[in-house]
């Protein structure tokens, strides 16, 4: 389970729990009251990353004994969260072939 999942579900007992007992205060009803409130306002204040990402791919020539192509790879953080990126190639145009032995 997923935490915020946890979270709503116990938010959801202590509030049934206020329900059935018909005193909110003693079984829990204000903490799960509050369980929700957090919630939602963590949910309210997340904005997703911005990022500007630029890509550069030198020109081959046309022979295969050309050494490997080194592609730049450029980000800009455009948002105010700070954090690690993580870059994976999955473009299916793009291959990687294992270097030429010599004969």
């Amino acid at each position: 389970m997923k935490p915020a999942e946890v979270l709503l579900s116990v938010a959801g007992v202590l509030l049934a729990g206020s329900i059935i007992l018909v005193n909110p205060p003693a079984a829990g009803g204000v903490a799960g009251a509050a369980i929700i409130a957090y919630y939602s306002m963590a949910r309210l204040s997340f904005s997703p990353p911005r990022l500007e990402v630029l890509r550069r791919i030198p020109q081959r020539g046309g022979t295969e004994l050309e050494p490997p192509l080194l592609t730049e790879v450029e980000a800009k953080n455009l948002s105010e969260a700070s954090g690690y990126l993580v870059l994976r190639e999955t473009s299916p145009d793009i291959f990687a072939r294992p270097p030429l032995k010599p004969r």
